[in-house]
């Protein structure tokens, strides 16, 4: 969830996540990958994990080895509808420890005022824009 609610959070830690994982792909050498995405979070991470490899590419041959050894990639639950109804949803169950299932039923009172405000932040500018260039709603809305 933070690579689409804070998308310089989502940059950084994949930046970091691409570093680790050249790292241990140097550590095991010609050992398949297979890239696991789960929810639309992890769909844009990885997103963003594959533009940072293809850039590195030409200038680091541990880059174009590993997106070459990449053999499958499984899309679990992704990518996401990333709407306001869901995120919120999403939100307020994880602050409250519980399943989403069902909890605009019981705390509607609190899930569609959280809406309003995730409504409005997907609309800022700086959060519609995704690490391609295309707004969001071409991509996950």
């Amino acid at each position: 969830m933070s690579s689409i609610m804070v998308p310089a959070a989502g940059q950084l830690l994949a930046a970091k996540f691409t570093h680790r994982l050249l790292q241990t792909a140097q550590q095991r050498p010609n050992a398949p990958i297979l890239v696991h995405l789960f929810s639309g979070g992890g769909f844009i991470f990885m997103g963003w994990v594959f533009q940072i490899l293809s850039e590195l590419e030409p200038h680091n041959a541990a880059a174009a080895d590993v997106r070459s050894r990449i053999r499958g990639v499984i899309f679990d639950s992704s990518p996401a509808d990333v709407t306001a109804d869901v995120s919120s949803r999403a939100l307020v169950a994880a602050a409250l420890g519980r399943p989403a299932e069902g909890i605009e039923d019981e705390l509607g009172w609190l899930v569609k005022p959280t809406a309003a405000v995730v409504e409005g932040y997907l609309k800022l500018p700086f959060i519609r824009t995704s690490l391609l260039g295309l707004p969001l709603g071409q991509v996950l809305l």
